[in-house]
């Protein structure tokens, strides 16, 4: 089974990858997928060597220039996703408050 969790904690980071995106194709949206799981598996524990395995081959450095995107843009991207992580899984765990 999927975890939605972990999904959902991807889509602030695909907005960010998306807007420096050069190309607008199938083939680019499967691109900012795999970046984007990788990102999430980064600040993951279970998954987290594996990503750390994938920042470091060049095969994320050609992904990345497929799309159009700089590698340092997307490290940089991966460094400040823990923070948008947090805030997405604060904001899936407060209860709405009655009016």
């Amino acid at each position: 089974m999927y975890d939605m969790k972990r999904f959902n904690r991807g889509t602030a980071i695909e907005k960010v990858l998306w807007r420096r995106v050069e190309t607008r194709t199938p083939e680019a949206r499967i691109v900012v997928a795999v970046l984007r799981q990788a990102i999430v598996d980064l600040h993951t524990a279970k998954y987290r060597m594996d990503a750390v395995c994938f920042f470091a081959r060049g095969y994320f450095q050609d992904l990345c220039h497929y799309v159009g995107l700089e590698p340092e843009f997307v490290n940089d991207v991966a460094r400040d996703a823990k923070k948008m992580i947090t805030l997405k899984l604060g904001a899936l765990n407060e209860t709405p408050t009655k009016h």
